[in-house]
């Protein structure tokens, strides 16, 4: 292979427009979209402290990868990172969906373009999958990467019938049934899509999401990572300029009052579930969330959705329904002998919070915190 790399270091016309053309057909998340990137960088809050590098790698003249790197400057150390930040759970790149990058190849394409950027002292890598969509992710099967955290989701079925039949417990189904009949004896459920909403609208029930997020947040006296920065990015997300996908919000109403609500993206087949939340209630006992959970997978296999990701995080709601289980992987790599310390201590941070998490006792309080800060 004949490589050949350009570099962005913005967000422009021109970088759009071949990457909205490359995204089509690639292998990526939505999380590795153009305009979730995009919103990403201009809802950050430390703006001043991240250099964008978006990497284009051809082979002779053909496109055959994006890269959105950047380079975050963290008390005087740079870190070369993938962008995303806390708004992206799996990070990677693109990829054309017919190139298979043999070692050698993968690492002088990585010489070249360590060499370009440079200015970096540490690589952190982190959330990164083993696949990215079908390929194999090379900045995993090649590096020698760390187990970093684990994701799950549902592969669909034709029916809900026989997704049910091969996939949930029967005591499970049973209590779900038995839920869902106590709330119907409380009135009438009405379970909402909401689509083609105005920007007003959009805002008001985001809102009203990311308000429960952090009420829920505050009563357990954890710390707010949703600041208004953070917020800006649901607040402000642009649906006319998600290319390939669409934003989906519903919610799950009992007699006129939004008792479960969910914020995610549909994206290339795959409905991602990102922002769940429940109103904090009498009626939390019945499971809502549980409930809107059930009605999204019947709506995702009625409209031919081949996957719900929930995408980081190993809670228990997710395992009840989950089918496929992923670990994520981080990768580090020092740039320059000045900062070695620095890399010591970021990989036994590493090491340390994955021994940890193997722990039964520190279990149920990693899953309830991991949960409420989703």
């Amino acid at each position: 292979m004949s490589f050949k790399i350009k570099i962005f270091h913005e967000f422009n016309n021109d970088l759009e427009k071949i990457w909205k053309n490359f995204e089509t057909e690639s292998s990526n998340y939505c999380f590795q979209s153009y305009y979730w990137l995009k919103n990403w960088y201009l809802n950050l809050e430390n703006k001043k402290k991240i250099e964008i590098f978006n990497v284009l790698v051809y082979d002779d003249d053909r496109l055959i990868s994006i890269l959105p790197l950047s380079i975050e400057n963290n008390k005087g150390i740079k870190f070369l990172k993938w962008q995303g930040g806390d708004r992206s759970d799996y990070m990677c790149g693109l990829f054309s969906k017919n190139i298979l990058l043999k070692k050698t190849d993968f690492f002088y394409l990585w010489k070249l373009i360590k060499k370009d950027i440079s200015s970096f002292d540490i690589v952190y890598f982190e959330k990164q999958p083993k696949f990215i969509e079908n390929l194999i992710n090379p900045f995993v099967s090649y590096f020698k990467v760390f187990k970093d955290s684990f994701s799950s989701s549902v592969i669909l079925e034709d029916t809900f019938e026989v997704f049910q039949k091969k996939n949930l417990k029967k005591k499970f189904i049973d209590d779900t049934k038995r839920r869902l009949n106590n709330l119907n004896k409380n009135g009438k459920i009405k379970f909402n899509i909401y689509n083609n909403l105005d920007k007003n609208k959009q805002k008001k029930i985001t809102q009203e999401i990311l308000n429960q997020k952090t009420l829920r947040v505050k009563d357990l006296k954890l710390k707010n990572i949703f600041d208004q920065k953070s917020q800006d990015f649901y607040l402000n997300f642009d649906n006319s300029n998600f290319n390939n996908g669409y934003l989906h919000i519903s919610s799950l109403e009992l007699n006129g009052e939004l008792i479960s609500l969910h914020w995610g993206v549909v994206y290339k087949k795959i409905f991602y579930h990102l922002m769940p939340s429940i109103s904090k209630s009498e009626y939390m006992k019945y499971s809502p969330g549980r409930i809107l959970l059930q009605y999204l997978i019947k709506w995702s296999i009625d409209n031919n959705i081949k996957k719900l990701d929930f995408t980081i995080g190993d809670e228990q709601y997710k395992k009840d329904w989950s089918n496929r289980n992923e670990f994520l992987f981080s990768y580090l790599e020092s740039n320059t002998i000045f900062y070695l310390l620095n890399y010591f201590l970021l990989y036994i941070k590493i090491i340390l919070k994955n021994f940890l998490k193997r722990f039964a006792i520190l279990k149920k309080t990693y899953r309830l915190i991991s949960r409420i800060l989703r």
